[in-house]
């Protein structure tokens, strides 16, 4: 078991399953900051963006980790 960061990437209020998994903190930030980057104007809600990186437990022989 490693302790990474998980990517919880939300698109119009619904979370976008299943996480991204980094090793480096700051790698998930920056994952975080791009996919939220937004061009021209959000008329509605459902095109609402929020990401944040969390703390996590995962076993990297089962799951992929960058």
């Amino acid at each position: 078991m490693t302790h990474v960061f998980a990517l919880m990437l939300y698109v119009g209020g619904n979370l976008i399953e299943p996480p991204m998994y980094f090793y480096k903190i700051e790698t998930c930030l920056y994952f975080a900051r791009e996919t939220v980057r937004r061009y021209g104007t959000m008329e509605t809600q459902k095109h609402f963006g929020l990401a944040y990186c969390v703390p996590t437990v995962v076993d990297p022989d089962k799951t992929t980790v960058y």
